[in-house]
């Protein structure tokens, strides 16, 4: 990894200095947490284990906020102690962004971060609906134990051209890296962008067309480079004043080159989400498919299916329920079809005790229910309490 992509995540920070100096109005803090567990199996193991766990963290926030500029930095630093066969693991991650507003109609930001972690059953996989952990692929149950590094950059342009349309650019960039001679091969790097229009019918309802592209390189000759274009039309309603509903569909033509030759194929790619949105109480369903790189499984098709609930027992404790079942069918790795898949679902709770401090006790169950190397399922339970510094 060159210089140049480790300072990334420092781009927009740049900006945020930049802004600082502005005389703009800045806001600091920090969480401080301390959590205590016990779970069977947290990296998955073919043999299961069961030990307790403290997990100590911090996570730093920094945000400015001008008259057209809104920029932020943050960061997580965690630290992990099993008491038995385990070794204890550290996983940060940092991150900025930047928000620019260029005219009335017209906006424009700018994202970068890198992250390295151990995965284990301590904290979701995949990002659960309602959750903030990042995106790797859902192949990663295969790679418990395993420490990832993930530097991602991205930018965005959205212009209002009239009353009712809007036009949106994105582009991105991702390197993974797999910090394990077993699985260097895996690391990729991928690369895009899309380009949408969206039409207002009424208050409502709104339809759109998109177009994105996306190519990956991989480090392994016998994932061999994939890319891949994919049309879809979207529509987003306005079912109720607290129920929405938003769907895309569309088809991805791939390629993959592989030393064996080159393949090209069509797939269906899709999502679909329907959000309530109460008084006390927030639900989300969603379900999408897709076209990407994955670790273990190559260049796959990716479903994912998942459903968060949450509920406010008072003004100061809550309740949040997830589910979640994702999956990956590989479309050629030399010839051999690889598939991975896998279910969590987890349930928290959090409580205020003050302005500052906050009480929390969380249960998660994962299950491989697809594994070449006989993964088998683990279970985490654990109460933590945090402290909340700067304003």
């Amino acid at each position: 990894m060159t210089i140049a992509w480790r300072m990334l995540p420092a781009v927009p920070l740049a900006g945020l200095l930049i802004a600082g100096a502005a005389q703009a109005e800045t806001t600091a803090g920090a969480t401080i947490g301390v959590e205590g567990g016990y779970g069977s199996n947290p990296l998955l193991d073919s043999s299961v284990g069961e030990s307790g766990s403290l997990i100590g963290r911090i996570e730093p926030t920094l945000k400015v906020v001008g008259p057209t500029t809104q920029l932020a930095a943050f960061g997580r630093v965690e630290h992990i102690i099993f008491s038995k066969l385990y070794p204890d693991m550290t996983n940060w991650s940092l991150g900025s962004t930047v928000a620019l507003t260029l005219s009335p109609r017209s906006k424009f930001s700018l994202s970068g971060g890198y992250s390295s972690q151990v995965q284990t059953t301590l904290s979701g996989l995949l990002p659960l609906p309602g959750e903030e952990d990042p995106v790797l692929d859902p192949s990663g149950a295969e790679l418990g134990g395993q420490r990832i590094k993930n530097l991602n950059g991205s930018a965005r342009f959205t212009s209002q051209v009239s009353a009712r349309d809007e036009i949106t650019v994105d582009a991105f960039v991702s390197d993974v890296d797999y910090d394990s001679s077993i699985f260097t091969g895996y690391s990729y790097t991928s690369y895009g962008g899309s380009l949408g229009l969206s039409h207002a019918m009424n208050a409502r309802t709104s339809l759109g067309a998109s177009v994105s592209y996306s190519k990956s390189n991989y480090d392994s000759a016998a994932f061999g480079d994939f890319q891949q274009i994919t049309p879809s039309l979207n529509a987003s309603f306005q079912l109720s004043p607290r129920l929405t509903l938003s769907t895309s569909a569309g088809i991805s033509f791939s390629q993959i080159k592989l030393p064996t030759g080159t393949s090209n194929e069509t797939h269906f790619s899709g999502q679909a989400e329907l959000c309530y949105k109460g008084l006390r109480s927030n639900f989300c369903a969603n379900a999408s498919r897709s076209l990407g790189s994955t670790a273990r499984s190559g260049s796959s098709t990716i479903t994912i299916v998942g459903a968060n609930y949450s509920y406010k027992l008072t003004p100061r404790s809550s309740l949040t329920l997830n589910a979640q079942y994702a999956e990956t069918q590989s479309i050629d790795i030399g010839g051999a079809n690889v598939d991975y898949g896998y279910g969590v679902a987890s349930a928290s709770y959090q409580q205020e005790l003050g302005r500052r401090l906050s009480f929390s006790v969380t249960a998660r169950y994962t299950e491989p229910f697809k594994s070449v190397s006989g993964r088998r399922k683990g279970f985490y339970g654990g109460a933590g309490i945090n402290y909340r510094l700067g304003r």
